[in-house]
């Protein structure tokens, strides 16, 4: 067995990704194509999100046509969920943000990014790079 390639992957998988909070004005909950910030969620790999919105709009006594976030949410995550994007993120070291939904998808994207993963993985100076920044393996 490879103890190298297993504490890197390891590393690997103890990454987070982490995001910043974001608040929308009045102006943007009257603007918003919410279909479009769905679907730019989606696209992007981040959860779909859009209670936060709804929060901030109701502040403001607007509705948020969650039902339209939640079909660009939908079709953009399936422009994520490829095996190439997979092999992308894992291949620079990234962590496998185990977002795509069950099945076909989430199976494509995990071939790419194990695959990725693994050359990665290779070059013994990512293992050293990964213990830099804090994370086991």
């Amino acid at each position: 067995m490879n103890y190298k390639l297993l504490g890197c992957m390891s590393g690997l998988a103890l990454l987070t990704l982490s995001g910043c909070a974001f608040h929308m004005s009045k102006q943007q909950c009257l603007t918003t194509n919410w279909y479009q910030r769905g679907f730019n969620a989606g696209s992007n790999g981040q959860r779909a999100n859009v209670a936060s919105d709804i929060v901030d709009c109701q502040k403001f006594h607007i509705n948020v046509n969650s039902n339209a976030y939640e079909r660009g949410w939908n079709a953009g995550i399936k422009r994520f969920c490829t095996y190439r994007r997979g092999y992308q993120l894992g291949s620079q070291g990234q962590a496998n943000p185990n977002i795509c939904p069950a099945g076909q998808l989430q199976q494509h994207f995990n071939r790419g990014f194990h695959k990725g993963a693994n050359v990665f993985c290779r070059n013994p100076s990512n293992g050293f790079a990964l213990g830099r920044q804090g994370s086991g393996f």
